[in-house]
């Protein structure tokens, strides 16, 4: 499927390691019996490369775990291609935050269309209907986007002066809609942290004022050079 919601290739392909799938056929509804006359893999590879080769980017759902099994079957992807998981960019919008694993949790496909209003076809786990959930929830992102998803500011948030500015100083705050419509947002300051003589350093305490200096004649004769600093504040509205 592309963009705009063409179908590109919709086939059944029949297994050529198996003769049956109990486990999977509950979920996809698809029986040894509905593939017996259809094409494998081999069959329609180079369909599928031709379609693929086409492509501007690579859109999905959980999208390595499709990937890896049309990699597994000899298609090709150009790494250059943008690679696009919904998965992960609806993570944050869900909001369900996970503090020992310090990321958001992904949840089922089902879930970010019902959020989203997708409206099932009768046969809701078909790989069709999957593709059409996928693209319309993408494109219910990128309207978001548009205002207020995952939008940068960086002015009016903090006063840097020239001073700061020229040292690489850098402030951030990124705002991203979740599940209960608050936003989760995203503080991050980056600066390159690099010594400068302190005349009266000494008057605050001996041990900060003579390490700082003698770090900065370090740095002067290029012993040690300026490195970076990362702050990163997350908060998410319940």
């Amino acid at each position: 499927m592309n963009f705009e919601g063409n179908v590109l290739f919709d086939r059944y392909l029949k297994p050529t390691r198996h003769t049956h799938w109990s486990e999977a056929e509950s979920i996809h509804g698809i029986s040894p019996q509905m593939v017996v006359d259809s094409p494998s893999m081999v069959d329609v590879k180079e369909e599928i490369q031709d379609i693929v080769d086409r492509a501007s980017e690579y859109i999905g759902y959980n999208l390595s775990f499709d990937l890896a099994f049309l990699i597994a079957a000899g298609i090709r992807f150009d790494p250059v291609v943008r690679r696009v998981d919904v998965m992960h960019l609806f993570a944050p919008i869900w909001g369900d935050y996970n503090e020992y694993f310090c990321e958001y949790t992904w949840c089922k496909l089902m879930d970010m269309a019902n959020f989203y209003g997708f409206e099932w076809p009768k046969s809701a786990h078909n790989s069709l209907a999957d593709c059409f959930a996928t693209l319309f929830c993408y494109q219910k992102i990128i309207e978001e986007t548009k205002i207020d998803y995952s939008k940068v500011y960086e002015q009016g948030h903090v006063n840097l002066n020239q001073k700061q500015k020229e040292r690489g100083v850098n402030y951030t705050i990124t705002y991203k809609r979740q599940a209960n419509r608050n936003y989760w947002t995203q503080i991050k300051i980056t600066d390159i942290f690099d010594f400068e003589w302190e005349k009266n350093g000494y008057d605050q305490s001996i041990a900060v004022g003579f390490g700082n200096n003698y770090a900065y004649a370090m740095q002067e004769l290029g012993v040690i050079k300026p490195f970076k600093i990362e702050i990163i504040r997350e908060i998410a509205r319940l």
